[in-house]
C-alpha cells in the first residue's frame, strides 16, 4: 500500500497522482521539492509505473532540476516587461520631439514612425507602419483622393484600405571608363537586384551627363579615376542636373583626400575605396537605392498631401529630415 510505504502526508499531497500511477498511468509534471538544507528547488518529475502484467509492483521516480531554467524564464519575463516599458517611453519621447522620425528596415518597410511625421502627412500611423515606402505613397494618394470625395459627399473615407501595387521602376546609372569592370559590376548588380530596378551602364562621362539630363536616376555610381573628365567636375555637373539622385563615388587610395572634400562639399552618399569587391557592390549600391527610395517617397508623399490640401495649413515642416543625419 502506498500509504504504508510513503506515508499518508505524501499521498495526500500528490493530488491523486500516486493513485493514478498505481493504476498503471505514467505521469510527468512540475514539482517544487525541498532539499536537506530547506531550499526549494523546481523539478520536472516523471513517475513511471512498474507493471508486470496487471500487477503493480512500484514505480520509477525521475526528477530533473529545472530551477535555473525557471529563474531564467522569470528573468526573461521581467526583461520583456522592462523592454515594453522602455519602448513605450521611447515612443512617448519620439512623439513629442518637434521633428519627423521614421525607421525603415532592410526591406524598406517602416518599423517606427512618430506622431509628428503622421501629423505632417495628415495620415494615421497604420497607413505607413509595416508597409514599404512605395506602398505608403500609394496609400496616402488613395487616402487623399478619398478624403476629397468625402468632403464633397459627406461620407467617411477608409484611409487604411490597400492600394494598387506600385509600378514605379527604380534606376541606377553605372559610370566607369574601363568596359570590363563596368560589365562585371553591371552583371553582379542585375543578378542581386529586383527586376523592378533598371541598371544602365556608360563608359563616357560626357554621355553619362547627357543621360542624367534626359532621364531620372535614383543612384549614380561613378569612378573617380577617369581620363576624360575629373570626377569632382562630373560630380558637380551631375548634382546640378539631378540634385535628388544619390551619388556613390569609387576612389583609388591615392585620391581619398580629394574625395573626402567632395563628400563634404558636393554631397556624396558613400565613398568606397577601390578595388571594389562583389560583396561591397551588392551591399553599398542597394543601401544607396534604399535611401533614395525613402527620400523619393517622402517627397512625393509631401507633394501629394500638399496638392490635395491646396497648400493651405497643417502640412508645414515640423523639423529637420532624418535623412540629413543618416548620410555616411
Amino acid at each position: 500500500d502506498l500509504r504504508e510505504t510513503l506515508g499518508p502526508d505524501v499521498v495526500r499531497g500528490s493530488d491523486g497522482a500516486l493513485e493514478r500511477v498505481r493504476r498503471g498511468e505514467a505521469l510527468e509534471m512540475p514539482n517544487d521539492l525541498v532539499g536537506a538544507g530547506g531550499e526549494v528547488g523546481h523539478f520536472w518529475t516523471h513517475r513511471l509505473p512498474d507493471m508486470r502484467g496487471d500487477s503493480f509492483h512500484g514505480y520509477f521516480f525521475i526528477a530533473t532540476n529545472v530551477t535555473e531554467a525557471r529563474r531564467a524564464e522569470q528573468r526573461l519575463r521581467e526583461l520583456n516587461s522592462a523592454l515594453q516599458q522602455a519602448d513605450a517611453f521611447a515612443r512617448l519621447v519620439a512623439d513629442n520631439i518637434p521633428g519627423r522620425i521614421t525607421y525603415w528596415d532592410d526591406e524598406m518597410r517602416c518599423r517606427f514612425v512618430n506622431q509628428v511625421h503622421c501629423d505632417w502627412l495628415g495620415i494615421p500611423r497604420e497607413v505607413t507602419l509595416g508597409h514599404t515606402a512605395l506602398e505608403t505613397r500609394q496609400r496616402v494618394r488613395l487616402s487623399v483622393r478619398r478624403n476629397a470625395i468625402g468632403r464633397q459627399t459627406g461620407s467617411v473615407p477608409d484611409s487604411t484600405s490597400a492600394p494598387p501595387e506600385p509600378t514605379t521602376m527604380l534606376s541606377i546609372l553605372l559610370l566607369d571608363d574601363e568596359p570590363n569592370l563596368l560589365s562585371a559590376r553591371s552583371c553582379t548588380l542585375r543578378s542581386h537586384l529586383d527586376t523592378a530596378v533598371r541598371v544602365e551602364t556608360c563608359s563616357d562621362p560626357h554621355e553619362a551627363l547627357a543621360r542624367v539630363g534626359a532621364n531620372d536616376f535614383d543612384v549614380i555610381v561613378f569612378d573617380s579615376d577617369m581620363a576624360s573628365m575629373n570626377s569632382i567636375e562630373f560630380l558637380h555637373l551631375a548634382r546640378e542636373l539631378q540634385p535628388e539622385a544619390l551619388r556613390v563615388l569609387v576612389v583609388t587610395p591615392s585620391a581619398i583626400g580629394a574625395s573626402t572634400a567632395a563628400i563634404d562639399a558636393l554631397g556624396v552618399f558613400r565613398c568606397i575605396v577601390a578595388p571594389w569587391s562583389a560583396e561591397r557592390l551588392v551591399e553599398d549600391v542597394p543601401a544607396a537605392l534604399a535611401q533614395a527610395v525613402a527620400s523619393r517617397a517622402e517627397r512625393e508623399l509631401a507633394a501629394a498631401v500638399r496638392a490635395a490640401s491646396g497648400g493651405v495649413g497643417g502640412f508645414h515642416d515640423a523639423g529637420p529630415r532624418l535623412d540629413e543625419f543618416s548620410r555616411k
